[in-house]
């Protein structure tokens, strides 16, 4: 059986499973160790599957959606570096906000652009991420009906606060490093004006 062969046999098991370890995953794909742990960590990084934050050793996955497969073959790795390349810079850009909310609390999006060097598509649609799982919350909306020169800039409350390190951004919600715990993109708006 091929490598590649293989990788898919273990991502159609992974699929089946509600979590499973890299030891379950080698005995069930006919994987060698170092094998099984490159796909792992190659899956984590590329956000297909995620660690349970309640396991420590040995470490259990789930995998995110079962309809949002990885890249399989030889284009796997490169795609898997590039994706890498580009999540390195989004988290270092997205550090950057979230330490400005971290120090001031309340915020525009035009402290975010200034403070932290990103432009302004940037920095709204972070903010509208943490607005939707719940970290942030809207003190004011910018009124667009309103004059140019009568408009107040929107502005923002961080309430969650939960460490040091950033949420990550994926499809479906934010990854709390800190807590690690996935938070969902969520609908409903409630009293404190952001969506829980």
């Amino acid at each position: 059986m091929s490598t590649e062969t293989k990788t898919r046999v273990a991502w159609h098991w992974c699929c089946q499973q509600p979590h499973f370890t890299s030891q379950q995953l080698q005995d069930a794909a006919a994987m060698k160790k170092g094998h099984s742990n490159r796909v792992i960590t190659r899956w984590v990084n590329a956000g297909v599957i995620e660690r349970l934050a309640d396991t420590y050793r040995p470490a259990s996955y789930r995998v995110v959606n079962p309809q949002q497969p990885p890249v399989f073959g030889s284009g796997s790795n490169q795609k898997g570096r590039s994706y890498r390349r580009f999540r390195t810079w989004r988290k270092t850009q997205q550090q950057k906000m979230w330490n400005t909310m971290l120090i001031n609390r309340t915020f525009g999006q035009d402290d975010l652009v200034m403070t932290c060097g990103v432009d302004s598509r940037n920095a709204h649609g972070f903010i509208e991420k943490l607005i939707s799982t719940g970290y942030v919350k809207v003190l004011h909306r910018k009124e667009k009906d309103f004059p140019v020169s009568e408009r107040k800039p929107s502005r923002f409350q961080l309430v969650r606060d939960t460490g040091r390190h950033a949420p990550i951004c994926r499809e479906n919600g934010c990854w709390d490093q800190n807590e690690q715990r996935f938070y969902p993109f969520l609908t409903e708006e409630n009293e404190h004006g952001y969506v829980a």
